[in-house]
């Protein structure tokens, strides 16, 4: 006869104010649907914000970040390609949409200093097949 796995339930709280370096939002199965997370500055990596956006798979679908204090926002297919992300920095201003692959189809960009041409260029780039 096949164990039953013991039914969980996560404690209700009523706080007016959490604290934490993470949080995620769970469904009824305990599959992750909405992660917080922030760090902090390394060595080997930026400061982060993250906010994600999970699809039945688990996996993230829509991302707000904040890295080293530059915004950007990136949408995932169901495949986990990303389609589409907007991204804003000292340096440049850029979108990306990308085919279905995931490959950069149309990249459009706004360069911010004078030392040359945008890594994004001013025009749509054509699709890759």
């Amino acid at each position: 006869m096949p164990k039953k796995k013991p039914k969980t339930s996560l404690p209700n709280i009523d706080a007016k104010n959490v604290r934490a370096r993470s949080i995620e939002l769970v469904d009824s199965k305990g599959k992750t649907k909405v992660r917080f997370t922030t760090s902090s500055a390394t060595a080997n990596s930026p400061e982060m914000t993250v906010i994600q956006l999970c699809g039945r798979d688990g996996l993230p679908k829509i991302e707000l970040q904040v890295i080293d204090n530059s915004p950007g926002i990136r949408l995932v297919s169901e495949s986990g390609n990303v389609g589409f992300t907007v991204a804003l920095n000292e340096d440049s201003h850029g979108m990306t949409i990308a085919n279905k692959n995931g490959l950069p189809a149309i990249q459009l960009g706004i360069y911010h200093k004078d030392s040359g041409d945008s890594p994004l260029g001013t025009k749509p780039r054509p699709a890759h097949n």
